[in-house]
């Protein structure tokens, strides 16, 4: 018990940690202490509007969304893909012929991916078309 004791005095004692007090804003601006929050805000910048010439904007916005909708549809069959690829590892590494043995349900992961984000492409191309330049469009006989 005195050989505790003994260990217990010797050993330093740490005083104890007092919150330092919150310093004014003008002094804090160019310094960074510990326990602070450290905030960047980027300069935005203003995107350049596309222009057209008024004849042919309907046609570049539905270019615009067409191609939008055509780079939906091959990320959603590389995902699918990848997804398939993945699937089909693992079932090789749980089983003996585990790829072969579960290809059709690896298809069916695969197809789910691939649909849930090729889905979303034909209102990538309807966001893109106004509907009153449609109409100028389409002959007046169909309106009225």
């Amino acid at each position: 018990m005195e050989h505790e004791k003994a260990k217990q005095s010797s050993e330093p004692v740490a005083p104890p940690v007092t919150p330092a007090a919150p310093a004014p804003a003008a002094a804090s601006r160019g310094t960074i202490r510990l326990g602070m929050p450290i905030l960047y805000e980027s300069p935005k910048k203003d995107k350049d509007k596309r222009r057209y010439s008024s004849r042919l904007k309907g046609v570049q916005r539905l270019e615009r969304g067409v191609s939008r909708a055509a780079e939906r549809i091959t990320h959603g069959l590389a995902e699918g893909a990848a997804k398939y690829r993945s699937s089909a590892d693992k079932s090789a590494r749980k089983k003996k012929d585990g790829a072969l043995k579960d290809a059709f349900k690896n298809v069916a992961k695969a197809g789910g991916k691939t649909m849930r984000i090729a889905s979303k492409a034909p209102g990538d191309i309807t966001k893109k078309v106004k509907t009153r330049e449609l109409i100028r469009i389409i002959p007046r006989g169909i309106f009225r």
